[in-house]
């Protein structure tokens, strides 16, 4: 594991953010690896995983669903639709409960 990956994990388990964008192109992890690793983390859970990448094919997708993301974005992102995913933030994951 890169420091890179490694600063990201942990990031991620001191601020444990509502969601996280995050690129399945990875240097040196696939992204949908750190996503499985980030869902059993404690406390991220719940944490919304939108997942980014320069293809948009099926396998690209289910891959990512597979590894707990919500969705998947190409590059380059549209506004749009990044504004409508986090329009969303306030509500839980899938399958969570809400936040108190």
């Amino acid at each position: 594991m890169s420091t890179t990956t490694l600063i990201t994990g942990l990031a991620a388990r001191s601020f444990r953010p509502d969601v996280i964008l995050l690129d399945l192109g990875l240097p040196d992890i696939g992204g949908d690896q750190l996503a499985r690793q980030l869902r059993f983390e404690p406390g991220l859970e719940r944490m919304r995983i939108i997942a980014i990448s320069g293809r948009s094919d099926d396998a690209v997708r289910r891959r990512a669903e597979a590894a707990g993301c919500e969705a998947v974005l190409a590059k380059p992102i549209e506004p749009a639709k990044l504004e409508q995913l986090l329009s969303g933030v306030a509500r839980p994951a899938r399958g969570a409960q809400a936040r108190p």
